[in-house]
């Protein structure tokens, strides 16, 4: 397992870190198979390995060797993992826990999950679900010039705008 949280410098993302310390700790996951990157969270984890940055090559590496990537709301990284064919839990950050400004990521992962590109978890018990279900999961297949996706992008972004 991959877990990406990105590197958004002012919000701290340390709550999936100790969710997935907790699922360790509980045998949900092995911490062998964890990798992590943190990005500016402050928590390190304790049951496995993490970092906070590496240079891209590196990065798309990591994607391709997971089985599963447990990502951040953050766009580039959901295409990113999608376009490679990856299983992606996607754990958005979220307004009230001051993780980001407001609860966007929310959105558009959602709209993802519907579409059965990937999976939706905000808390510890969808999280642990999802990787429950994860092994019999297939996403929908990423299609670049895809314009139901294309769409979905440019109607998300515009109404942010």
């Amino acid at each position: 397992m991959f877990v990406i949280l990105g590197g958004v410098v002012e919000f701290d993302f340390s709550r999936p870190l100790k969710i997935i310390d907790e699922l360790v700790d509980e045998g949900i996951l092995d911490g062998a198979n964890v990798l992590a990157q943190r990005g500016h969270s402050r928590y390190v984890p304790k049951n496995y390995k993490s970092f906070d940055f590496v240079d891209g090559v590196q990065f798309d590496k990591y994607i391709d060797d997971a089985d599963l990537i447990v990502s951040h709301g953050g766009v580039a990284s959901l295409i990113a993992s999608m376009k490679k064919g990856k299983k992606i839990i996607v754990f958005p950050r979220l307004g009230k826990y001051h993780e980001h400004l407001d609860d966007h990521q929310t959105e558009f992962a959602s709209k993802l999950a519907e579409q059965g590109y990937l999976m939706y978890a905000t808390d510890k018990k969808s999280l642990e679900n999802c990787i429950k279900q994860a092994q019999s999961f297939v996403p929908k297949r990423f299609v670049g010039g895809n314009a139901l996706m294309e769409r979905t992008v440019v109607n998300f972004i515009e109404r942010e705008c």
